[in-house]
């Protein structure tokens, strides 16, 4: 072995690290097998460094005891030196022997680029409420109107169908990297997405219901899942670019479950634009293959509505059912002597949900709640 050899030596009461150069024994002793090396070392005067000589004794008779116990105490040390290399490399290898947990990535379905994801017990709730920005209200652990099974309550100001399309375009976005991950949108490109315009005014829209999403804090309650958190976590914009960097909230996959959610037609839904009670019994007839007879009181409920006279609701109502015939969501629609609403979606039903149909039910009646 060449070089200097650095070593931990106790000279006196004082620890200190020190260097020696090694003698041609020393370095035959130092790569030899530890269980054959020698118990003692006898070092001549030539092998001590200058603090070793400056402790030399004045007799000879002591010179030859101090000189074995120097070598001796050498050989120790560096006996436990390389047992601990050997010990270390032991405790290495075995670690690398370790299977060891990689990080679990967690990625959102990759959504049909016709279709937007919504998720049922949203849809079917009055969290994204039919109605216009101006009737917003800021809410504070609020119990939201939700279906049967469902418990939703809401922190922060009121979301609207607005929203809800907006909170739709970004999940789909997003569902290109793992959830959680920061996504760049280029803010012009999510707007056309939309089906809005590029102007300032539409780009100020654009942000404030982003910065919504971020603050309103949501609580899910189901018999799959129980979620609470924002939707979107944070998100910030270049003032040059216009580019969007955002992530939606990691927690969010028990919410696109395979049963969890619905595709629905985004072509379909961009003919709705400015249709608030429309667009919210889109989503929520879109979300039941097969929907069964509400009543007028629990759409008027469950949507969220803030027309207070059930009449005028009604009226309304009538309109947004004929907006979706017209463009094919719905084939038929009715609303009977009970107040009972009926509607009939055809051959509209996409292939992901006609399973539902082809398994003989029993006749369902309708819930207390729709039928109130």
């Amino acid at each position: 072995m060449e070089g200097n050899y650095e070593i931990h030596t106790l000279i006196g009461s004082r620890t200190e690290e020190q260097t020696f150069p090694p003698s041609p024994q020393w370095s035959q002793w130092t790569m030899s097998d530890p269980a054959e090396r020698p118990s003692k070392v006898h070092l001549s005067l030539a092998d001590l460094t200058d603090e070793e000589r400056a402790m030399l004794p004045k007799n000879g008779q002591s010179l030859e005891m101090f000189l074995t116990l120097i070598g001796t105490r050498r050989l120790a040390l560096q006996r436990k030196r390389v047992k601990g290399e050997i010990e270390r490399d032991q405790d290495v290898k075995a670690e690398s022997m370790q299977p060891r947990e990689t990080a679990k990535i967690i990625q959102l379905p990759i959504f049909p680029q016709e279709t937007r994801p919504t998720v049922n017990a949203l849809a079917r709730s009055a969290l994204f409420a039919a109605i216009q920005g101006k009737d917003r209200q800021k809410l504070w652990n609020e119990k939201i109107a939700s279906a049967e099974g469902v418990e939703i309550f809401f922190t922060g100001e009121q979301f609207n169908q607005d929203d809800h399309d907006t909170f739709m375009q970004l999940v789909t976005m997003a569902s290109q990297k793992p959830l959680g991950d920061y996504v760049t949108i280029p803010a012009h490109t999510l707007l056309k997405a939309l089906g809005r315009g590029t102007s300032g005014k539409e780009h100020n829209q654009l942000r404030i219901e982003i910065k919504r999403l971020v603050f309103g804090g949501v609580e899910v309650k189901t018999k799959e899942y129980e979620y609470f958190g924002h939707l979107i976590d944070d998100a910030i914009q270049d003032k040059d670019s216009r580019y969007w960097c955002l992530k939606l909230n990691k927690n969010l996959k028990p919410l696109y479950s395979q049963t969890a959610y619905t595709l629905i037609d985004w072509e379909q839904r961009k003919l709705l634009k400015g249709k608030d009670l429309a667009r919210w019994l889109h989503t929520e007839i879109v979300t039941h293959a097969n929907p069964f007879p509400r009543s007028v009181v629990y759409l008027h409920e469950k949507s969220g509505s803030k027309t207070v006279e059930l009449y005028k609701f009604r009226q309304l109502l009538k309109k947004a059912l004929d907006n979706l015939k017209s463009i094919g969501v719905i084939t038929s629609w009715e609303i009977d002597v009970s107040d009972l609403v009926h509607v009939d979606r055809g051959v509209d039903i996409p292939a992901s949900q006609q399973r539902y149909l082809t398994k003989p039910k029993a006749r369902r009646r309708p819930t207390r709640q729709a039928r109130e």
